[in-house]
């Protein structure tokens, strides 16, 4: 007598092929999602490919970043895509402190095409902070920071364009007098406005007439910690606090560039 095994609950072997395959794929959407959002959201990694930060952090260092401290945020420009989405922001754990080694999109204009340039420097002072440059040496607060190891080291930015200056942050009220106007022109640009000159002492932003300007984003200033070569807000001005993506955290990877790798820096934590 042949028995009949089919009652109904057991599938045939093309329909249970079916499931599995479906099963698969849906494990497979989960976990590449679940990997995204952790990238987006949580750890991101980055390469250090110079001697910049050289002290803290080596040139050939691969570094996790941690996202969620400053509030991670939607990339602006998702992978395989062109398009551009506004950025949206989860809530910050707390703000960028002095001393916090970050990583942060580099501040300069580009196409919807380009993707964005990644760099990883030290934050020296913060908005509000008050910044002066004496016999060479950085000062913050009345606090020396940095000292001279080279002639030109600080001034390249400080003494010759700004001197002794405040830190802008948002809400802070600029007066756009005629010897000011030129050197915050880049933070009314970097806020997203246009400033221009008249045919006289004339100041207009936007096209619209100004004396003073309103400070709509929050502001630091980024050293490398080997200053004598790294390319930082000496060369290129202060750094939107929107502009950075995390706080670097640990190196997972090293390889010097003769290409041994340095075991002893793996899992190394980034003070």
């Amino acid at each position: 007598m042949r028995v009949n095994t089919y009652d109904g609950v057991h599938k045939r072997p093309k329909e249970a092929s079916v499931l599995t395959l479906r099963g698969g794929v849906g494990v497979l959407f989960v976990s590449v999602l679940g990997a995204l959002i952790l990238k987006i959201f949580v750890l991101g990694a980055i390469h250090v490919p110079s001697r910049s930060m050289e002290g803290t952090l080596l040139d050939g260092d691969y570094v996790l970043v941690n996202k969620l401290i400053y509030g991670a945020r939607v990339p602006q420009h998702l992978p395989f895509t062109r398009s551009e989405f506004p950025l949206v922001h989860v809530p910050a754990l707390r703000r960028v402190e002095r001393g916090d080694v970050v990583v942060f999109e580099f501040p300069v204009e580009r196409t919807t095409a380009q993707s964005p340039t990644y760099f990883v420097k030290r934050c020296v002072a913060v908005g509000g902070d008050k910044i002066a440059v004496r016999d060479g040496s950085l000062f913050v607060n009345e606090k020396k920071i940095v000292e001279r190891q080279r002639p030109g080291d600080l001034g390249e930015f400080f003494a010759e364009d700004l001197g002794s200056t405040t830190i802008p942050r948002s809400g802070d009220i600029i007066e756009l007098t005629s010897e000011t106007k030129m050197i915050w022109k880049d933070i009314v640009r970097k806020d997203g406005h246009r400033l221009s000159l008249g045919h006289s002492s004339e100041t207009f932003i936007d096209g619209k007439q100004a004396t003073t300007y309103r400070v709509e984003k929050n502001y630091l200033l980024v050293l490398g910690d080997n200053i004598a070569h790294s390319y930082d807000s000496r060369h290129w001005g202060f750094l939107s606090e929107e502009n950075v993506v995390g706080e670097a955290m640990m190196v997972y990877w090293s390889v010097s560039p003769s290409a041994v790798i340095r075991w002893e820096r793996i899992g190394k934590f980034v003070e």
